[in-house]
């Protein structure tokens, strides 16, 4: 059902592209580490800068947040990104946030590909609004995303880069895979590619603690022409990772968010090949 998959087989130069902060630990954390200690360079991209969660918004300022609040959430999430990376072995200048509006990446991709049709998030603003960010004040647009994407993987020139998968039911997780499959495709970018699951059901299953157990794909995506591979933890990595998962406490401060966060600390972690030829991530 799935390959083993050793870190080494990754290459030297390693990209890591998620929608929000805390994807690329929950999904790659121990892979991450792994690649560290093997002294391969592994970068993080973050899409958005998590800045439009209801839930961690309210506990760092009121019942219904103002903008300010939440553009406060995504400067609490990217610190905490950038302290998960260190436990991981990432030096901070590796990890990268665009900024762009969590919650909009569909609209980036269908609706709002022109500056002109820039969209805002629940930050309040059209342009990316963090003096950290990769390109402050760039235009929430679609076009914008793929620019900076094209730059940063031609600035990495990575072996291996790693993203959410097509299946992903989450809408900004979904874009991101479209996102990432238009600028290896369009760009020419001879990079292995290899998705991943964040959400999907009720995957990882079961919800619980499991560190000495193996991820399984989910049932429904077991057949279908995915090549699952499974990349096997020693017990370093995966402390590691449940360390570097704590590293995000306006996640962990919701209960249910953390019980969901610490399923995903196992004793392997699951991607599936791209297919450089299918469909997604081609516009029209």
């Amino acid at each position: 059902m799935t390959r083993p998959l050793h870190p080494s087989e990754l290459g030297d130069r390693v990209l890591v592209i998620a929608p929000h902060p805390d994807d690329e630990v929950l999904v790659a954390g121990g892979t991450i580490h792994a690649l560290r200690a093997l002294g391969a360079e592994v970068r993080i991209v973050l899409l958005t800068a998590g800045d439009g969660y209801l839930r961690a918004a309210r506990r760092i300022g009121r019942l219904n947040p103002d903008s300010a609040t939440y553009r406060r959430l995504g400067e609490v999430r990217f610190r905490e990104s950038v302290e998960a990376a260190a436990v991981l072995g990432v030096p901070d200048r590796d990890v990268v946030c665009l900024g762009y509006p969590d919650g909009r990446l569909e609209d980036m991709w269908g609706n709002a590909w022109e500056p002109d049709a820039a969209v805002a998030g629940r930050s309040g603003v059209a342009a990316v609004p963090y003096p950290w960010a990769y390109r402050p004040d760039a235009p929430c647009c679609g076009a914008a995303m793929s620019d900076d994407l094209a730059a940063i993987v031609a600035d990495a020139a990575p072996d291996t880069v790693i993203f959410p998968g097509a299946n992903e039911t989450h809408v900004d997780h979904a874009a991101s895979h479209r996102f990432v499959a238009h600028s290896l495709r369009t760009n020419g970018s001879r990079a292995r590619g290899l998705t991943y699951l964040v959400h999907y059901g009720h995957y990882p299953y079961p919800w619980a603690y499991r560190p000495a157990d193996a991820m399984r794909p989910p049932r429904a995506l077991r057949a279908g022409g995915l090549r699952w591979l499974s990349v096997p933890l020693e017990h370093d990595d995966v402390s590691a990772k449940d360390a570097a998962l704590r590293a995000f406490p306006s996640q962990n401060a919701i209960p249910d968010l953390r019980h969901f966060m610490r399923a995903f600390v196992r004793a392997d972690e699951l991607f599936a090949e791209f297919d450089p030829d299918g469909a997604e991530g081609l516009r029209t």
